[in-house]
């Protein structure tokens, strides 16, 4: 899947995406939120081959019994480049045989499977409730990142948190 919203599902495994016997899986530049299962609300991968998330945002799912990402008897997983943060029921949920490799993620768990460049801290999404960050190319004057006082440009933003696209 490239590019793709997936959002407001509702299943016993695999709300947002479901695979099974010997699927393959590779999403990029993906946003899969607001789903709903009892194991893997955003994603459920069971006996498959393989899965790739790059570039990716899985947040705000819930599950009750196996994290957003579900993934069991999955010979190689690797998530690169994306956000799985805000998740009820936790991130990832793993069989043993499963081999996970996390790089460069913003993740809020310590765990084994984070490879290299991983970070913890909360991302502020623009336009959520939550830690918002408003964008308004029109805006002037002194920018907070408020509502009432939005960012003029994505770089105004990022360097208001000492942050930059290079």
């Amino acid at each position: 899947l490239l590019h793709s919203r997936i959002v407001l599902n509702e299943a016993s495994t695999g709300a947002g995406i479901y695979g099974a016997e010997s699927a393959v899986l590779d999403l990029f530049d993906c946003v899969i939120s607001l789903n709903c299962a009892e194991k893997g609300a955003a994603l459920g991968l069971v006996r498959g081959e393989s899965a790739t998330l790059s570039h990716c945002t899985v947040a705000g799912n819930a599950s009750w019994k196996g994290g957003a990402l579900y993934l069991f008897d999955i010979k190689e997983a690797s998530i690169s480049d994306s956000i799985i943060y805000w998740n009820a029921g936790g991130s990832f949920a793993l069989s043993p045989e499963t081999l996970l490799k996390v790089s460069h993620c913003c993740t809020p768990e310590n765990i084994p499977y984070l490879v290299e460049g991983n970070i913890s801290a909360r991302p502020k999404f623009a336009g959520w409730r939550r830690d918002q960050v408003f964008i308004r190319a029109s805006a002037t004057g002194l920018a907070d990142g408020s509502e009432q006082a939005p960012f003029s440009s994505v770089e105004q933003a990022l360097k208001a948190y000492s942050l930059s696209l290079a």
